[in-house]
């Protein structure tokens, strides 16, 4: 039954276009693309926001009137990575777009596309070409269907995020984004479109709604400096989180709209990557005698997509220190629970010598035609 005058959180929609201009509002267009987004979470709550002058003596025992100060915005959800399909085997698709308003760089080669954190400034975008692109900034544009007639859209500008990456064994693979933006319009805040709900110009990312990454094939391999380089890549994972710990530091301008500028991304933190890994004789040795030792720890994950093609996509955390050592049972057979701190060596890559990446702390690989 149709209910009138309120509007159901499933018709709404949210679009991502990187900015040709630092901060500045990019319009839907035909390279605006559709989120598969979940826990959509949209505040103006960053800021003075209204301002009371309750302690301003006037003879009255109540308040004045607030004021306006200064408004931004947090935006938060879970994005689903989905597969590009076989014609176009896309190197950026939607979900690498979003983490280069993360912070990160975008690496591409001609098959190979590689993200890592960079102290880098964030920049215009153009397009993607061979070698380090980015960072840049996001304009966010979420719309809700107004009573089935037009679209209200919510334009959000200059914005930046930080991201978490969580994969569960027989569950689909998410990465949470927490970002700071600010309001397109400082006025009302929304934008009504007379068009259609369906030609609002945020399109489907691509034919590929079912092809989601459910984590049933990770591999993992585990090598410790201790134990002479000894790989355990047959080890059973079942949940594995990696949290960039990027900080966002707030940009206040009284020259800017709504008083702030896109906020910076610090990338000089710590990651962190929590997973539970199978006791064995095997990795008790290697767990509990590196978490003592706080020995150096290589660490690679691969998830395999269930497209055709089976895109892969591997994180790399190549010098870690396994700061948490528990146990817990999972269906009745004994699990490590870890945590490993991500850390950089400017004199040591790591041991995977295929990338040079330092100090980068953790980086990924998406390889769309294996």
């Amino acid at each position: 039954m149709a209910n009138n005058n309120v509007r159901q959180s499933k018709l709404q929609k949210i679009g991502l276009e990187l900015e040709t201009t630092v901060g500045a509002y990019e319009s839907t267009d035909a390279n605006t693309e559709k989120l598969p987004v979940e826990n959509l979470s949209f505040s103006i709550d960053r800021g003075t926001g209204l301002i009371s002058r309750s302690a301003v003596s006037h003879g009255w025992a109540t308040s004045l009137k607030g004021v306006v100060g200064t408004r931004a915005v947090t935006l938060s959800y879970d994005m689903e990575i989905q597969a590009t399909d076989a014609a176009t085997d896309e190197l950026q698709p939607y979900w690498v777009k979003a983490l280069a308003g993360c912070g990160m760089a975008v690496s591409s080669s001609a098959t190979v596309t590689e993200l890592y954190p960079t102290p880098k400034d964030v920049s215009d975008f153009t397009s993607f070409s061979t070698g380090e692109n980015g960072p840049y900034s996001i304009s966010h544009t979420w719309a809700e269907n107004n009573n089935g007639t037009s679209d209200v859209y919510f334009p959000v500008k200059g914005c930046q995020g930080v991201p978490t990456f969580s994969f569960a064994t027989g569950e689909r693979a998410l990465i949470n984004f927490n970002w700071h933006g600010q309001l397109e319009d400082t006025t009302t805040y929304t934008v009504f479109s007379d068009v259609d709900f369906s030609q609002t110009n945020i399109t489907d990312t691509s034919a590929n709604e079912g092809n989601a990454l459910v984590v049933k094939n990770m591999t993992c391999i585990i090598k410790s400096d201790n134990s002479s380089g000894t790989s355990y890549s047959d080890v059973q994972i079942d949940a594995l989180t990696l949290n960039s710990n990027f900080e966002l530091a707030e940009r206040q301008s009284p020259c800017a709209d709504g008083g702030f500028l896109p906020s910076a991304v610090f990338t000089n933190s710590e990651p962190t990557v929590t997973f539970a890994l199978a006791e064995n004789a095997s990795t008790d040795d290697v767990v509990m005698t590196d978490f003592a030792n706080g020995d150096i720890v290589f660490m690679s994950f691969t998830l395999t997509f269930n497209n055709a093609q089976n895109s892969t996509l591997q994180i790399v955390c190549p010098r870690t220190q396994l700061a948490d050592a528990g146990f817990t049972d999972l269906n009745g057979y004994r699990m490590f629970s870890i945590t490993a701190r991500c850390i950089g060596d400017s004199g040591n890559p790591g041991t995977d010598t295929n990338v040079d990446r330092p100090t980068r702390g953790f980086w990924l690989r998406y390889n769309p035609s294996p």
